[in-house]
């Protein structure tokens, strides 16, 4: 009454999920019988619960009789009277049988040969999503085609949390997939996992080094002389390169992804980006760092940064369906990222507010600083009105 929309009775809905459980069962649920393994899942049983409160076990009864003859009557009155089992699941499959019989599309043998298909099927691009990192739909698309939404904001605005509460309630119903486009806490390739460990080890390699020198020379020693220049030199452009070499793989990492959130959306997914690759404010959110050098004297260092560039200015081709800004004060993000100082995170969130996406169909600013629930409220209805 509240909405106008027409919706299935009860007592329907009820004599529909007992006859869809006992014509799921297969040949592996035996086993699980004598394992103890319910015939239904928590979803199921709550359906099942739900719809016993609603509904009177004679009503439901005589229904499956009008509809599928006498022989249902005794399988469906055990299901709603003693709950979920095996056996009665199994006496209503043979009573109702012969009334769908009229009703099949493959014999038992095929279809049993395409069910078996469609799984293995199904667990291999599980497994190619898992390791290969190429999106292949699982469940339901959008007939409208994919979208790619992408969330971006300053350090303390929320934006992961945000991207893994929308990626859990677009699941519900579409196939969504998330896409990290930080060089932070999110997914680092295997790449950047070496020179990290790299970095690190040679680190704590000085740091043995400085202190076993400590504790080999006597304290009546001068201390040593200060380096000279050209080893000062030189270690400055050990950094330089190391620096250079990390920029260009974190470039690497998102080109790859920028790859992955195309093949997806193209395949009719909702793309959920947390951040997003930009060329409008350079060396900071997600843009360039070695802008620098494209004016440089030596042709590699401005071949190395042409290269860069290309993979940030792609992120423009093709652009995103709907961008949302988080917009928070520098204060509260401080607050929510103690690691950041707050001069910095004035920067961050200034970009975030100037930050435009020109060819973007649908830009919206949404305040942070609201309550997480509140927040969540706003992007969904964003994301609800595109989609």
């Amino acid at each position: 009454p509240q909405t106008a929309v027409s919706i299935c009775e009860p007592h329907w809905e009820l004599l529909l999920l007992l006859l869809r459980l006992a014509f799921k069962l297969r040949g592996r649920d035996p086993l699980r019988r004598l394992l103890g393994r319910p015939c239904a899942g928590r979803g199921s049983q709550r359906e099942f619960e739900w719809l016993q409160a609603r509904t009177t076990p004679e009503a439901t009864v005589a229904l499956a009789v009008k509809h599928f003859g006498k022989q249902v009557a005794a399988p469906v009155r055990e299901l709603l009277e003693g709950g979920l089992a095996f056996p009665g699941l199994y006496r209503l499959r043979s009573a109702a049988r012969p009334t769908f019989a009229r009703c099949t599309t493959y014999q038992p043998l095929a279809a049993s040969l395409r069910i078996l298909a469609r799984r293995l099927t199904r667990r291999s691009l599980v497994w190619k999503n898992r390791f290969l990192s190429t999106p292949e739909p699982l469940r339901r698309t959008s007939p409208r085609g994919g979208t790619l939404i992408a969330i971006v904001g300053a350090d303390g605005a929320g934006k992961s949390t945000i991207v893994k509460e929308l990626q859990r309630w677009t699941s519900w119903k579409l196939d969504a997939t998330r896409v990290y486009f930080g060089s932070g806490d999110g997914p680092v390739s295997l790449s950047r996992t070496c020179l990290s460990v790299f970095v690190k080890a040679g680190s704590m390699a000085r740091q043995l080094v400085i202190r076993s020198g400590e504790t080999q020379t006597p304290k009546t020693v001068a201390s040593p002389a200060p380096r000279d220049v050209p080893a000062l030199s030189n270690r400055h452009w050990f950094h330089v390169w190391l620096r250079t070499i990390r920029v260009l793989l974190i470039a690497r990492e998102r080109r790859h992804n920028l790859a992955i959130a195309r093949q997806a959306r193209n395949r009719g997914m909702v793309v959920l980006a947390d951040r997003y690759p930009q060329t409008q404010f350079l060396d900071m959110m997600d843009s360039p760092h070695l802008s620098e050098w494209q004016y440089h004297s030596n042709k590699c260092l401005r071949a190395i940064a042409a290269w860069e560039t290309t993979v940030y200015e792609s992120a423009a081709t093709p652009p995103p369906d709907l961008v949302i800004k988080l917009c928070v004060d520098p204060q509260v993000a401080h607050q929510r990222k103690g690691d950041q100082t707050i001069p910095s995170l004035r920067r961050r969130c200034q970009i975030v507010q100037e930050l435009t996406f020109p060819h973007a169909t649908t830009t919206v600013a949404i305040d942070a600083n609201l309550p997480l629930d509140h927040v969540l409220v706003e992007t969904k209805r964003a994301i609800w009105n595109l989609l």
